[in-house]
């Protein structure tokens, strides 16, 4: 005849190899040694397994509490969530923390407990109150957030104007005044927004700043390179002083790898965690550079006009067709899944007559995730070049869905005498948001609301960025927005053919 402890110890192999017979054994054992604690624990942990959380709870609780152990009160913690009893499941596991000195096993479950009642504030304000280096803070901070931007976006500021309130009040006291500046500048522009103000404490998001107009090219529809542009040191020391805000910084020029320390600006941009993007030609790039590059949270766009040899070097005077396949095999080479490549377009007189369907297969073969269509400023009423373009427009766009390539077009998608007759109404979900999270800093120092609208400052070296950014040309910008919508904003921008809704950490 076994002993009690042979028998405890057959039953709990058996649990391994048949669940219920392990239950029915452990039935019959109880009968045998009623109330016995360790019988109970093997048979509530049965019936965890088997989804009978009724059962389980029984068991469990019917184990008195000073017998309980940290496996028992961790099971009946999960089984209490299991039939969505949260506040006695959260109840043991805030003891459980506190009594076996914030266990990282305890700590997941209270978090995957909040999470799972849609408490992630409560999550949040757990993880910051207690443990800051979670892994799973950041993503929990940056889905929350990211709910939040969308429901303002889409006019919906009323549904979480509480959420910001809690958020921001649990940053001031559980963090210090240098941590997460991105978040907290974020969420504060998020209530300015949804409260309309036009005068703005939150300091710009998103960054766009011409380094400078020289070029190794000289493009036909680009006149850049006819001025000489470097941007002031000053400047770009301002620019770093706002590094710690920014969720995303874009550099332009001219061509970028002909500014100075270029390399050194993104090193610095990279230690903020900032989403970089990059426009360049391409030309200059070497392998030592795109294995740099690959240390980088990137967007880099490269500039093409065309995949046909003759038209591209006919556009981009002084460039050649083989050193841009050239680096681009190097790029597929050596590129990260932190490094988004992407083609811009340019649409004019000089390659109008192309087939643009044919960069869809381009696209694939160099591993390019999205391609932006833009057309030639300068021929943005040319009906003749629109209608042709738009011969492809919809092939292109059902060519990227089928390949999984992200497809951009800026072109209208009417003539200039069609405009009026199909622009769309201006509605508040496609409400313009740019003049309050972002701006350009151009060429010549001309300062700008990050869209297609007309240049409304000249910076110079007695003007402080963040003065601009709430000087009376960028109050006059948003008040217009708020007044008038998209009446007074150009074409691309009424047609709704330009996101502007795509301001996610």
């Amino acid at each position: 005849m076994k002993t009690f402890n042979e028998s405890l110890e057959f039953g709990k192999k058996l649990i391994a190899e048949n669940l219920t017979e392990s239950l029915s054994f452990f039935k019959s054992l109880n009968k045998s040694f009623p109330n016995n604690e360790e019988i109970l624990f093997e048979l509530g942990k049965i019936c965890y397994i088997l989804k009978d959380y009724n059962n389980a709870k029984v068991y469990f609780e019917s184990i008195e509490k000073e017998k309980r152990t940290y496996h028992l009160y961790l099971l009946l913690a999960k089984t209490y969530k299991s039939l969505n009893n949260n506040y006695p499941s959260l109840k043991i596991l805030l003891y459980l923390y506190k009594k076996y000195n914030k266990e990282a096993e305890i700590e997941q479950e209270i978090v995957n407990l909040f999470l799972n009642i849609k408490k992630e504030d409560l999550a949040i304000k757990f993880l910051l109150k207690n443990n800051k280096s979670n892994k799973d803070l950041e993503i929990i901070i940056s889905n929350y957030v990211n709910y939040i931007i969308n429901k303002v976006a889409h006019n919906e500021f009323g549904l979480v104007k509480n959420y910001i309130f809690k958020l921001i009040s649990l940053f001031e006291k559980y963090t210090d005044k240098n941590e997460y500046l991105k978040i907290k500048n974020i969420l504060l522009n998020e209530y300015e927004i949804g409260n309309k103000k036009i005068v703005l404490q939150s300091k710009p998001r998103i960054l766009t700043v011409v380094l400078t107009n020289k070029c190794n090219l000289k493009c036909r529809m680009c006149d850049v390179y006819k001025k000489d542009y470097v941007i002031e040191d000053s400047i770009i020391q301002q620019i770093i002083n706002l590094l710690p805000y920014l969720e995303t910084v874009g550099w332009l020029g001219g061509e970028v790898f002909l500014y100075k320390d270029f390399v050194n600006l993104l090193d610095i941009a990279s230690k903020y965690n900032i989403k970089q993007s990059i426009t360049t030609n391409g030309l200059l790039l070497t392998e030592q550079i795109i294995k740099k590059l690959c240390n980088y949270n990137l967007d880099l766009t490269i500039s093409i006009d065309s995949i046909k040899k003759d038209i591209y070097e006919n556009i981009r005077q002084g460039a050649k067709f083989e050193t841009l396949l050239q680096n681009l095999e190097l790029l597929k080479k050596y590129k990260k899944p932190n490094i988004n490549l992407y083609i811009n377009i340019v649409i004019s007189k000089w390659n109008q007559d192309d087939n643009f369907y044919e960069f869809i297969d381009f696209a694939k073969r160099y591993n390019i995730s999205k391609l932006t269509y833009n057309v030639d400023y300068n021929e943005e009423e040319n009906d003749l070049l629109l209608s042709k373009f738009n011969k492809f427009r919809d092939k292109i766009l059902e060519a990227g869905l089928k390949d999984n390539i992200d497809i951009v077009i800026t072109v209208p998608k009417f003539t200039s005498k069609e405009a009026n007759k199909n622009s769309q109404s201006t509605k508040d979900k496609d409400f313009c948001l740019r003049p309050w999270k972002s701006f350009v800093i151009d060429i010549d120092g001309r300062i700008r609301s990050d869209c297609y609208c007309k240049f409304i400052y000249k910076i110079t070296e007695k003007d402080n960025i963040l003065s601009i950014w709430n000087g009376k040309e960028m109050i006059a910008s948003r008040k217009n927005l708020l007044q008038y919508g998209k009446k007074n904003c150009v074409i691309s921008c009424k047609n709704n053919d330009l996101n502007f809704q795509r301001f996610q950490i």
